[in-house]
């Protein structure tokens, strides 16, 4: 029977050098699965909060404070068990999402995000938050940059501790805000839909306002409701004006090229702009206006506007003459309304009496005899614009003649009552 041999010093070292490498190597591949697995797990939990806050915002409009993030997020520890950082814009916190087209929270360092609405952070692995809100800036940088540690506070450490970044993060824009919350209108717009009709030589009176957007606070205006800045081009009926903390006058162009607000042009600062004044005489029947509006948060709106003016053509007053009589005076005027109250008259058909006149508004004259019967007449009344209206009236004369009644029979004289005979 041939004799076993054993293992020499060097080949169990060899051996142990070997299982040495075959569990270090497997250990080390525990290590990166397990670290895959934890930020995979992490990037879910990230996802999932991001969810929570817009599902928030879907119902409530607005954005959750922190003590509501704490409360709203299932899971609010990475895998590594250090809290989740959550940062929004605050204005979004406060007011409608639907009413701001940007925001103050900005994303920088290795990206570069305009308009966040909110940022949800953690810390990684390293169990180090490395980065942080600095006033409205967050810095997030690229994998492994070295060297960072914007957190010193209390969501970090309280000393400086410069590592490889390896923090992770999820952010929304507050366009993407909008459209997940459903925003269909504009940030801001100006009511009403359209303005009233004016009447030529009546008052009128209308206002401008606004809904939605995010107001200046109420300014030196009367009211103390709060307050945009309002501007106005094109043309408004004779005698109408706007108001706004003053007079508003019309600007050439209350936009630049680009469509934001032009400094140089008239803004004034109010609640609501005021149409108001007495409508003056005009041929013309429509007036175009186009009103903006701008709110704190660069927010324009702009609605145009077309007031139709109705004329106001003079009208003859009169109904009916006053009748006269044969052989008596006569005196009747011709009064109008309407128009703009510079009137001249004539009589375009009809024929008076010889023995009377009609001249500037009046028929005047005393009547001869013969003359009773009915005289109809056409006056033309022709306001300062040249605007007329006629109308035919009837004038009655009476016959001055005065017949006996029927008297009693008697005598031969045999004469009723009346006036005798001579």
């Amino acid at each position: 029977m041939k004799k076993r041999r054993a293992f020499t010093l060097i080949e169990l070292a060899i051996v142990l050098i070997i299982v040495g490498l075959l569990v270090g190597g497997g250990f080390k591949t525990m290590q990166i699965v397990s670290k895959r697995a934890k930020v995979t797990e992490t990037k879910q939990t990230l996802a999932a909060a991001k969810e929570a806050v817009v599902g928030f915002a879907q119902t409530h409009g607005y954005l959750p404070n922190s003590s509501e993030f704490s409360s709203l997020v299932k899971q609010n520890s990475d895998s590594w068990g250090k809290p989740l950082l959550y940062t929004a814009d605050s204005a979004l916190m406060n007011d409608d999402i639907c009413y701001y087209r940007s925001t103050q929270l900005v994303i920088g360092g290795d990206e570069n995000v305009s308009d966040v609405a909110f940022v949800i952070v953690s810390g990684g692995e390293n169990y180090n938050m490395q980065t942080a809100r600095d006033t409205n800036e967050v810095k997030i940088y690229k994998p492994g940059k070295p060297n960072i540690d914007d957190n010193q506070s209390a969501q970090g450490d309280s000393v400086s501790r410069q590592e490889p970044y390896d923090d992770l993060a999820e952010w929304v824009t507050l366009q993407q805000l909008r459209i997940a919350t459903g925003c269909k209108n504009a940030q801001m717009g100006i009511i009403p839909l359209s303005l009233p009709k004016a009447y030529e030589n009546h008052e009128y009176n209308a206002s401008v306002s606004f809904e939605g957007g995010v107001p200046y606070a109420d300014g030196s205006d009367s009211d103390t409701e709060d307050d945009v800045e309002w501007c106005w081009e094109g043309s408004l009926p004779a005698g109408i004006t706007v108001s706004c903390d003053g007079t508003l006058d019309a600007s050439s162009g209350c936009l630049q090229g680009d469509g934001t607000k032009n400094g140089a042009a008239n803004w004034n600062q109010c609640t609501s702009a005021t149409l108001e004044g007495r409508v003056g005489a005009s041929l013309q029947t429509v007036f175009k206006s186009r009103f903006y509006a701008h709110d704190g948060n660069d927010n324009i709106a702009k609605k145009e506007y077309s007031i139709v003016v109705e004329p106001d053509f003079p009208e003859i007053a009169n109904t009916e003459l006053p009748r006269a009589t044969e052989g008596g005076s006569y005196d009747a005027t011709i009064a109008a309304t309407g128009g703009d109250g510079n009137y001249s008259f004539s009589l375009t058909s009809g024929t008076l009496p010889d023995s009377l006149s009609f001249s500037d508004d009046t028929i005047s004259g005393t009547l001869d005899a013969d003359t009773a019967g009915n005289y109809p007449l056409t006056f033309e009344v022709v306001d300062g614009t040249g605007r007329s209206a006629k109308r035919t009236l009837v004038l009655t004369v009476d016959s001055n003649e005065t017949s006996g009644g029927g008297g009693g029979g008697g005598g031969s004289g045999g004469g009723g009552g009346g006036w005798p005979w001579p």
